[in-house]
């Protein structure tokens, strides 16, 4: 993982500044805006990159496009064990642990 992006998504991960949620990138439910791991990711790429009108992230709902991943440095299994982590009730304090010591 590129070791620059992997510092900024560790630390928006822990800034409080993106509330969590869960099954979608970016979602917009009942307790308001919710980002998954991913969906920071994605953030922190663009910011101007979400589609307000279906609420994905340049077309996409589950997981990041391939230029963000290719900017990140993650592979579609390293993907897949945040998205599982996040979707299965880890913290976004535990995500980014997880990132820091294995990514």
């Amino acid at each position: 993982m590129d070791a620059t992006v992997k510092r900024r998504w560790v630390e928006a991960l822990r800034s409080g500044e993106y509330p969590q949620a869960k099954g979608w990138l970016r979602s917009n439910g009942l307790s308001g805006l919710g980002f998954c791991c991913l969906g920071v990711l994605c953030d922190l790429r663009s910011p101007t990159g979400w589609e307000e009108e279906n609420g994905s992230f340049m077309g996409e709902h589950d997981f990041p496009p391939p230029v963000v991943a290719t900017w990140a440095g993650l592979n579609f299994e390293q993907q897949k064990v945040v998205a599982e982590m996040n979707d299965n009730g880890k913290s976004f304090a535990e995500i980014a642990d997880y990132i820091e010591k294995k990514l």
